[in-house]
């Protein structure tokens, strides 16, 4: 009789960071959810009984990120249809938000990089990170004002196709960038 094997140093618990264009996004509330989903198109002949064949149609990843920090500075970061303004001494901001198509050339890279602990240090194992190459945020701003809990702003960063990278190489990458062959 074999034993199951396994390495618990393997298995992944924990808060992390988050960052888009190299901007940290500050604290959350709620857990950051990555998410990729492949659709196919199974291939089936009159002649056989079986699959013959299996096609990918569609790939979506989705990092669902829910900002607890939604001061106008971070939210700018992730209101790319809306035009920032801060006032020449520095302390008036403001966001007008309505009828901006933003350019493919404003959406950037999102890192995901896990925290070891409970003091928010940052894994230094690259290995674990996750990397979506262009991503377009579309938050879900919502304001609730009352006395039950913190405003928290859910965004989505959807990943776009990086056409500077190689076929299967395009949408993003789970674990160290550095790495080559």
């Amino acid at each position: 009789m074999s034993l199951m094997t396994g390495t618990a140093s393997n298995i992944e618990f924990g808060p992390c960071q988050v960052t888009y264009n190299a901007v940290d996004l500050g604290y959350f509330k709620g857990g950051v959810v990555f998410k990729y989903e492949v659709g196919w198109l199974d291939i089936e002949a009159d002649q056989s009984s079986m699959i013959i064949d299996s096609k990918v149609i569609s790939e979506r990843a989705v990092l669902t990120v829910p900002m607890l920090e939604t001061d106008l500075t971070t939210l700018n970061n992730i209101l790319i249809t809306g035009t920032y303004t801060l006032d020449g001494a520095g302390s008036k901001k403001k966001i007008e938000v309505g009828g901006k198509q933003p350019a493919s050339s404003a959406f950037y890279q999102v890192v995901v990089t896990p925290i070891s602990d409970g003091s928010g240090t940052l894994d230094t194992d690259a290995n674990k990170k996750i990397t979506i190459y262009k991503a377009v945020p579309k938050p879900q701003l919502g304001k609730k004002y009352d006395r039950a809990g913190e405003k928290v702003v859910p965004v989505e960063f959807h990943a776009v196709k990086d056409t500077t990278k190689d076929a299967g190489k395009q949408l993003f990458l789970l674990g160290d960038s550095t790495a080559t062959a």
